[in-house]
């Protein structure tokens, strides 16, 4: 578990989200499927874009480019294959090979001949594969793709920095407390930490999202549970309802609405609609998830006949029928169990039921397809996720403002040359004596913990790459 600085400005919102239940979102009318994502990207194609192969339809993702040497190009893609007459799909990956013209000028790669070695469809027997390849290639070629320049050397690039082998991530399940009653889990990151409120007599818990504060001089606890404040004699509780809060407390929860965009009007209508019942707070030092339901748990039929989904809950659970096994997905992973108390063992994905892939896109819970193999949401999910964002960075507009908790702490990530730093919401890293921070997508560098920060021309990468998939700073090695 790393040690890491919270900011408050997302009390209020993080406390209110969590209080809320299933009930209220079950009566309202279930969301309609997503529109077809489109993409038209400067100097290129609209996508996806849609060819005919005979009977056959093909709409075609954006090819996401794998190497490019001289006028060749190899690049990948997904597909959806709709025969004419039938209204059933089949999702594919496509593997091109293409004779491209490159214009510097325009920016652009224009597919000049193309060759499709490779179709991959789940199910599929090969010689149906083999037919489609041969008939992709040449329809392809008719069109003339065009794809703009840089996304095609981003893409390339960020090719090159996957890892040739997945990383390993952690997939234990966290510790899952289950509550039938309104309830907040508040978690820190290992045992509370408080630091003194500049101008204040209160201190403030540094290492959880909530807004905890600490009066020393009436040893006592208070909590902003959103709409509610409560109390406690320790951090870790139990905590209960307060009857009185010092006035210094709801200053710094008011600064900290402020700051967080929340104005004074959304936190009276907040305070009008609020849920009456006043929630327990339960508190955690390590990983945890909380399910909570409105009342005992309350199934529903998502998959008649297979599948059963809990409908008095915002948690993504459900119940597979006849043999009443409960799945559960946290953070895209799948985790079973004979009952919700548990104990719950991760499921890999290509052992998920098959009843998951048949949830309707128009269900409450269709969410979840996008966590499910081979299903449209998770082939776009994964597409959307590989696909390179380019941006052109004003030097004279681009700037960025570190803060630090105290004085700069950094702790080295094992194995690599990295340091991260511990006390502030930014990510900054020292490498080898040198100061990068990554905002919204953007690298600065600077000599200096404290900046001045400039837009860096470089970073490096090798270092980067380095850092491991447990690291808190693991995103900033897919942004370059």
């Amino acid at each position: 578990m790393q040690d890491r600085a919270w900011r408050g400005p997302s009390t209020f919102l993080a406390a209110l989200i969590v209080f809320s239940f299933a009930a209220h979102s079950a009566a309202q009318t279930a969301p309609a499927p997503p529109p077809a994502r489109k993409r038209q990207a400067a100097g290129g194609d609209e996508w996806p874009r849609k060819i005919r192969m005979g009977e056959i339809t093909a709409s075609l993702d954006e090819p996401l480019a794998d190497s490019l040497e001289g006028t060749k190009l190899k690049a990948h893609g997904n597909a959806r294959l709709q025969r004419e007459g039938e209204t059933d799909s089949s999702y594919a990956t496509v593997w091109y090979e293409a004779d491209v013209d490159v214009n510097h000028a325009l920016r652009t790669v224009t597919w000049t001949s193309v060759n499709v070695p490779k179709v991959q469809i789940p199910g599929a027997p090969p010689a149906k594969l083999e037919r489609i390849a041969a008939r992709l290639g040449p329809a392809v070629t008719r069109i003339h793709l065009q794809l703009p320049l840089d996304d095609v050397l981003a893409s390339i690039k960020l090719a090159a920095r996957f890892p040739k082998t997945p990383p390993r991530l952690n997939t234990s399940p966290p510790k899952i407390l289950v509550e039938s009653q309104p309830a907040i889990l508040v978690i820190f990151d290992g045992e509370p930490r408080f630091k003194a409120v500049e101008g204040s007599r209160l201190e403030r818990a540094l290492n959880t999202p909530f807004l905890v504060l600490h009066d020393g001089g009436a040893n006592a606890f208070y909590l902003d549970g959103g709409t509610v404040w409560f109390r406690a004699s320790s951090p870790t509780g139990p905590w209960t309802k307060a009857d009185f809060v010092p006035s210094e407390a709801a200053q710094i929860a008011q600064r900290d609405r402020k700051e967080g965009g929340v104005s004074q009007s959304e936190f009276n209508q907040a305070m009008q609609t609020a849920e009456k019942r006043v929630p327990k707070i339960l508190v955690a030092t390590e990983p945890t998830e909380l399910i909570v339901s409105d009342g005992p748990p309350k199934w529903a039929p998502v998959v008649e006949g297979e599948l059963e989904m809990i409908s008095n809950s915002d948690n993504d659970l459900f119940r597979t029928l006849p043999d009443q096994q409960i799945l559960l997905v946290l953070s895209g992973r799948w985790y079973r169990s004979g009952s919700l108390e548990g104990p719950w063992t991760y499921v890999e994905p290509d052992r998920l039921p098959g009843s998951l892939r048949k949830i309707p896109s128009d269900s409450p819970k269709a969410n979840v397809l996008a966590f499910v193999p081979d299903t449209a949401p998770a082939k776009e999910a994964l597409a959307d996720s590989n696909t390179p964002r380019t941006a052109a960075v004003k030097r004279s507009e681009a700037h960025v403002t570190v803060t630090y908790d105290g004085e700069p702490k950094f702790e080295p990530i094992t194995g690599t040359h990295v340091e991260y730093a511990l006390n502030s919401p930014d990510q900054v890293l020292r490498i080898r004596g040198r100061y990068y921070v990554c905002d919204q997508g953007v690298w600065f560098t600077s000599g200096s913990a404290a900046g001045p920060w400039a837009v860096a021309d470089s970073i490096p990468d090798e270092d980067i790459e380095a850092i491991p998939p447990e690291s808190p700073v693991y995103n900033t090695r897919y942004a370059y």
